[in-house]
């Protein structure tokens, strides 16, 4: 399909508010080569809920179209069923068997705490003084680990973020991967150290070593679980309180906070409608056609969750924020073998920001100009300027 539409996902209009040139493919050009990314991209829901549900006929395993990955490199996102499946159990289960609910009640609290200490003092930023304290507590007791702090994790955190977007400018690949090696440095370093025996860390180093889970597999997934634990606490934070603000006081002024149905309601509403994570990919493993388009084997295949998760073949009105929208089989999480495995930690904190909003975004306001990490798989703030009147 041939198109004179030309997008930069990297350009700071698109990722100030990329939703436009979404629609826009979505509607003229449904399957968009992307020179740049030598990548196929692909913007409708059914076409990506498609790709990332199919693992047999598209691999996230880069393996299986025959790339060489060492052995030393490897973690659960990199790999496919089978293969994944006892490692990928081992660690929801040790995930989900945390105290969700309490740790992320527990920095609601310490959000609040930092946020009264801020009323009527002007300007604060967002991400600096509440959605980093919060992020970084709620991931490190999940651990059962406290090595960093919000500080001391921003440049890894940012490395690793940047190098998702190294196929647009390559620059990004090399400080990437040593923030790679420096967070698997750490976590070897928590391994041999056996800390966070009362959390995540614990539960999952304790199967290391076991036939099938070398070490340095449990060490590199484990690395991964924590950025991506981070990364989802933190941008949706920022999104959310964005978004609510945005709205008005009349967005919330209904929700009961006490009632957990509504919140989850609300939660997976706000998360499809910020999708923080834009972008997947897979590679095709067999030709396949796709509104008349030929999509060769090893060729890498683009799936734009944020723009499925506004459209209007698979959502009413998508466009606007309907808290108690149902069903809502939204991408916010990806979909299938891969579907994210934090997405009840990242459901859980959701809520708890809502209910910090309902009770607080009436006293809030923001206070100048957002801005936005130069990053366009991970899209997420870096500042959110705001006042409280306590």
């Amino acid at each position: 399909m041939t198109t004179t539409l030309v997008w930069n996902p990297l350009d700071p209009a698109s990722i100030q508010d990329p939703y436009p040139i979404y629609a826009e493919l979505r509607e003229r050009c449904p399957v968009y080569w992307h020179e740049g990314m030598s990548s196929w991209v692909l913007t409708r829901y059914d076409d990506c809920q498609w790709v990332l549900r199919d693992h047999a006929a598209f691999a996230r395993d880069r393996r299986r179209a025959g790339a060489e990955i060492p052995d030393d490199k490897l973690n659960i996102q990199t790999q496919d069923p089978p293969e994944q499946a006892l490692l990928r159990g081992v660690t929801a289960r040790s995930l989900n068997s945390q105290r969700l609910q309490e740790i992320c009640a527990e920095a609601r609290e310490l959000m609040e705490h930092r946020l009264r200490g801020l009323a009527g003092a002007g300007p604060f930023d967002l991400m600096r003084d509440l959605a980093g304290p919060g992020a970084i507590h709620v991931i490190n007791n999940v651990f059962g680990v406290h090595a960093y702090t919000q500080d001391s994790y921003a440049p890894i955190y940012r490395g690793l973020t940047q190098a998702m977007d190294s196929g647009l400018d390559p620059e990004r690949l090399a400080p990437g991967r040593a923030a790679g090696r420096a967070l698997s440095e750490e976590v070897g370093g928590w391994f041999a150290d056996g800390l966070g025996q009362d959390g995540l860390l614990g539960m999952v180093t304790g199967h290391a070593d076991v036939p099938g889970l070398p070490t340095p597999y449990v060490v590199n997934t484990i690395a991964a679980t924590y950025n991506a634990g981070f990364s989802t606490l933190y941008a949706s934070t920022g999104a959310i309180t964005l978004e609510v603000l945005r709205a008005g006081p009349a967005l919330l002024a209904d929700l009961d906070p006490a009632d957990p149905h509504v919140l989850t309601l609300a939660a997976d509403e706000l998360m499809r409608f910020t999708s923080p994570a834009q972008a997947t990919a897979r590679v095709a493993l067999e030709p396949v056609e796709l509104h008349g388009v030929r999509i060769e084997p090893k060729q890498t295949i683009v799936t734009m969750m944020a723009a499925a998760n506004r459209d209007p073949r698979q959502f009413a009105d998508p466009d606007r924020i309907v808290l108690d929208r149902a069903p809502n089989r939204h991408l916010a999480f990806a979909w299938g073998p891969h579907i994210c495995l934090g997405a009840r930690l990242a459901m859980t904190w959701a809520a708890e920001v809502i209910a910090f909003l309902a009770e607080h975004g009436p006293r809030l306001r923001l206070a100048g100009q957002e801005e936005y990490m130069r990053a366009a798989t991970l899209r997420n703030l870096v500042r959110l300027p705001l006042e409280y009147a306590g």
